[in-house]
């Protein structure tokens, strides 16, 4: 099967504030999930909740001793076995500082994991 994905992702542990708005941007739901992987381009989040992939989710992701917030839709949602969520977030309307952040943190990450502890 081809690689579909336009971006490298790494698998890091990293927390998420998620906020869902509806339609009108009212706040429907807000939660705390973690990342399995992210990206440039998006992140795969576990969480103990369902969202409703309608909404509009903003996500605020702690990256080392930064904390960006970024629009994402969910592009998929799986329930897996035991309760928990996986959903595939990709971001939306990156602006340069923001994307420049995570490029940053996956460059970091490669550079150390490579190094090693």
């Amino acid at each position: 099967m081809q690689e579909r994905r336009k971006a490298e992702r790494i698998d890091s542990l990293n927390l998420v504030h998620i906020t869902s708005h509806d339609t009108e941007g009212k706040v429907v739901q807000q939660g705390i999930g973690c990342t399995i992987n992210i990206s440039e381009k998006g992140i795969l989040l576990e969480t103990h909740f369902e969202i409703d992939p309608n909404d509009r989710q903003t996500v605020s992701i702690g990256l080392e001793e930064e904390i960006v917030e970024i629009r994402a839709p969910v592009i998929h949602l799986q329930r897996m076995d035991d309760g928990r969520f996986q959903m595939g977030l990709a971001f939306e309307d990156l602006d340069a500082a923001t994307l420049e952040t995570l490029r940053g943190f996956v460059r970091r990450f490669k550079a150390h994991a490579v190094e090693g502890p």
